[in-house]
């Protein structure tokens, strides 16, 4: 009989650590490293004249190019320009830091040869480099999010564009260069229903578990765009402007808003939607800094530690806590790497100061303290 209980509180210890551990963990940091959708296009003629290839000059472009945006993702806009000189040092050989390069497109256009590029980055070796340097850096991927991108009709009135619509990619893009791992609306009727712009921009509450639930996301993510026709008669080519807002719905805020404006300027339409997009991408990163400051890494800091978590049956709490301490800052990975009935061993990759980790665990309804070779965390009543 006792081993029968034992045997059934084993199985739903591991039902609950399946459903709420983080197992995305090491998607989400390899995605941090992977450098998606590098265009650019090499002029044949002029590289020719330098005894230059078009194709290795291109992947060189690209390499560069990928360095940015990955530190875009790993450093504020502050610290790169402070450590500028001792990040130019690790520039000078960044083909030791990649760890596979994917040509996804290659095209003949006229003098020019167009490529799309995807660069993975060695999470190691880029780790090494910057601790090495001593550059403070962020190792935790920023949460999933969704997407709503709408147009500003009269007033308050927005209107939400398709998938497809070119401004809805641009700012996808904008996104995704920040570092941001976005999802668009199905735009099914659930979705016409629930994402309406009134209740985005109030920070509706039930929005976000709503999308928690359909989609998987972190946090709501609703860009509302407007356009600005120059004075006069409004006639193409004369000028246009605009601007744009970003609200953000997640766990710490209901409803923040930012805004930007696009200075009136000539050109066709699809030069302002890109002005408008990069707009919204200097908004978005500034909301990125914001998250690399609060999950910085000080050199030294990166260290693995051994939990032993004791939960005593209350497998509701056990399950809480896995995802929440998952989420928490300075927590790059989590497993569980033991399952006993009333406990279970973990494994975390930790950025950051023990005493914080023990705060943090205190915070999240556990009485941590030291034994031995491992933090022994016992779950609150």
């Amino acid at each position: 009989m006792g081993m029968r209980k034992s045997l059934r509180s084993m199985v739903l210890v591991l039902f609950w650590t399946l459903i709420f551990l983080p197992g995305s963990a090491a998607r989400a940091s390899e995605n941090l490293y992977r450098v998606t959708g590098i265009h650019l296009s090499v002029d044949q003629l002029a590289v020719s004249k330098k005894g230059q290839d078009a194709r290795s000059e291109g992947l060189q472009m690209a390499r560069r190019s990928a360095w940015e945006r990955l530190l875009r993702r790993l450093i504020t806009r502050q610290d790169r320009e402070t450590h500028r000189a001792r990040l130019t040092e690790i520039e000078r050989d960044l083909s030791a830091l990649i760890e596979r390069l994917v040509v996804r497109s290659e095209k003949q256009r006229g003098a020019s040869l167009d490529l799309e590029v995807e660069i993975t980055f060695s999470t190691t070796g880029v780790k090494e480099a910057l601790t090495r340097i001593g550059v403070p850096h962020n190792q935790t991927p920023f949460p999933g999010v969704l997407l709503w991108v709408g147009m500003r009709e009269k007033g308050d009135q927005v209107t939400l564009l398709e998938s497809g619509h070119p401004l809805t990619a641009l700012i996808q893009a904008a996104a995704a260069e920040s570092g941001m791992q976005t999802v668009l609306p199905l735009l099914d009727m659930e979705d016409m229903m629930n994402l309406t712009w009134p209740r985005l921009h109030v920070g509706d509450a039930t929005l976000l578990p709503w999308a928690i639930g359909r989609y998987g996301v972190k946090e709501i993510l609703a860009v509302a765009v407007e356009v600005k026709k120059a004075a006069a008669s409004g006639k193409p080519g004369e000028g246009a402007g605009g601007a744009v807002q970003l609200v953000r719905l997640n766990e710490q805020e209901s409803a923040r808003s930012l805004q930007g404006d696009v200075p009136v300027a000539k050109g066709d339409e699809r030069q302002l939607q890109e002005r408008l997009a990069q707009t919204a991408g200097g908004l978005l990163q500034a909301w990125m800094d914001e998250w690399i400051q609060g999950h910085l890494s000080a050199p030294g800091q990166d260290h693995a530690v051994s939990i032993r978590l004791v939960h005593e049956h209350r497998l509701a709490r056990y399950g809480e806590m896995l995802t929440a301490l998952g989420r928490s800052p300075g927590v790059s990975q989590l497993r569980v790497v033991g399952l006993l009935p009333r406990e279970a061993h973990l494994r975390l990759q930790y950025q950051g100061a023990e005493e914080r980790l023990m705060e943090a665990l205190a915070r999240l309804g556990g009485t941590p303290e030291r034994s031995g070779n491992e933090l022994l965390v016992r779950l609150q009543p």
